[in-house]
């Protein structure tokens, strides 16, 4: 990497919605990435998991929520579906909350959002994490929906000044 002057101890990934559930997979699963900063992350695996135990009425729209979002990962909701439900544990960011604690975390959610519930994904996700007390997650919530549609110069700056904590 000395040829791309990239510095392989400073990699920070950052996703939205179901980009901020695989920023969070990857940084649980890969030691070389530094940290995330995960934008109302869906928690594939603990919303299964919460609707099979809690709430089976919400299958269906959990179901078409993923239809609705599959179109551009090149796969059939059929396929994305039986994945999720077969490897619910594995997908479910909780479980790797204590891995995640070593780790630079911020999560920010929308109080609006309709899609990535805050209660049951981001926020328990980051108390989850901060109940292990290392001190390396961050979370905040904005009052906005699941795109921000409302709030994009302040989630800007709020991950700029983020990203520069972290680097300087």
């Amino acid at each position: 990497m000395e040829k791309y002057h990239i510095d392989t101890d400073r990699i920070y990934v950052i996703g939205h919605s179901m980009g901020g559930f695989i920023s969070l997979y990857l940084t649980a699963m890969e030691e070389g990435i530094a940290g995330t900063i995960a934008l109302v992350p869906f928690n594939f695996g603990g919303m299964q998991k919460f609707i099979l135990t809690q709430a089976p009425a919400l299958q269906s729209t959990f179901d078409a929520a993923i239809a609705n979002g599959v179109q551009w990962l090149n796969t059939e909701s059929e396929t994305m579906l039986r994945e999720v439900m077969e490897r619910r544990e594995d997908y479910d960011l909780n479980t790797k909350a204590e891995v995640l604690a070593d780790k630079p975390i911020y999560i920010v959610t929308g109080s609006k959002d309709e899609v990535a519930d805050e209660t049951l994904n981001g926020k328990r996700l980051y108390q989850t994490i901060a109940a292990f007390g290392k001190g390396n997650a961050a979370y905040t919530s904005l009052p906005s929906d699941h795109s921000f549609s409302d709030r994009r110069i302040q989630l800007i700056r709020l991950i700029a000044d983020r990203l520069d904590f972290w680097l300087s």
